[in-house]
């Protein structure tokens, strides 16, 4: 065998006339790859000279190197990474969330560029302080009522899943549940009420808008928010809204799609649904607007008491005062 040459010496062609060796495709294969290979260094200098006289201005250039802008929506996500996230319930900065200054006004939608967070692939132009409110919604408020309910671990996630997914198609849903999550917070006294006034501002922007869409006049995600953001104004806000313009407004969502046995919905949201209507019409004094169902017993009105008192102790506490006093005058 010839003697491999050693590291850094120089290779040397020899052009040879003689056919039988220069006629063969693997011999003129290799006489190429070793000529492009020794002519690589004097046409990357070209090509740099090409390329600083594009940038100089001083030429045309073979070709362009571009630094792509990233898109607004990975732009302020960088920024809110710099930013403090939310803190949980019982650290010792908990009472920073209080000087979050009030959210802008809701920006444009924008199309999904493909090229976003996957954990932030949220239906509406993101805001910084959403992912600690919905932290603070799946593992501490959502949970505090499982066992009251006798709900376990598995299905109460199971639960949370399910609305998380339809949340994450429907903006209304969306910010409903988040609505829903800043009531414990400014409860708490962690969360300042102006960012709640601006979830139910455009939780009832969202709703309208869907409303006016044909294909999710009638949703799911639709008819789960219309009951949410009536549960919301119950406990937190306005009564008399949640009895007269939401709770008869999912009453008729509902009957378009045939009643609650038409609904494709896991049991469990099936009787938290009753649940919340149950709770509403003792709170308000009203009738109830979802149907029951023979096979699927609801929640006892002592469960249902139980985990007010668990998620909204003020509001369980009168509730409960309430129907101690019915069944006294009823007696």
């Amino acid at each position: 065998m010839p003697p491999k040459p050693d590291e850094g010496q120089e290779l040397q062609f020899v052009v040879t006339t003689n056919p039988g060796q220069a006629s063969t495709a693997a011999n003129r294969k290799r006489v190429r790859s070793q000529a492009a290979l020794k002519s690589w260094p004097e046409r990357r200098k070209r090509n740099f000279e090409q390329l600083e006289d594009a940038s100089t201005g001083r030429g045309r250039g073979a070709f362009r190197v571009a630094t792509p802008t990233p898109p607004a929506r990975l732009q302020k996500k960088a920024q809110a990474q710099k930013q403090q996230p939310l803190p949980e319930p019982g650290s010792g900065t908990i009472r920073d969330l209080a000087l979050i200054s009030p959210p802008s006004s809701p920006e444009p939608a924008r199309p999904f560029t493909g090229m976003a967070d996957p954990f932030n692939c949220y239906p509406v132009p993101y805001k910084p302080w959403f992912d600690g409110i919905l932290h603070h919604m799946l593992t501490v408020f959502a949970p505090r009522g499982w066992p009251a309910l006798k709900i376990t671990r598995d299905q109460g996630l199971s639960w949370e899943r399910f609305m998380q997914q339809h949340a994450s198609s429907e903006p209304a849903l969306f910010y409903v549940r988040l609505l829903f999550a800043s009531g414990d917070l400014i409860r708490m006294k962690v969360l300042q009420p102006e960012i709640a006034l601006w979830l139910r501002a455009a939780a009832i922007k969202a709703i309208n808008e869907a409303l006016r869409d044909p294909k999710r006049a009638s949703s799911d995600p639709l008819i789960l928010a219309v009951g949410r953001i009536a549960l919301h104004e119950s406990l937190y806000g306005d009564r008399n809204a949640a009895d007269t313009i939401h709770r008869p407004a999912q009453q008729r969502m509902i009957q378009m799609r045939g009643g609650m046995k038409a609904l494709d919905f896991p049991e469990l949201v099936k009787r938290l649904m009753r649940w919340s209507d149950t709770v509403m019409s003792k709170q308000g004094g009203t009738e109830r607007f979802l149907e029951d169902d023979e096979k699927v017993h609801n929640f006892t009105l002592g469960e249902s008491v139980q985990v007010l008192e668990q998620w909204v102790p003020q509001q369980g506490e009168d509730l409960r005062k309430k129907i101690r006093i019915s069944d006294i005058l009823n007696k």
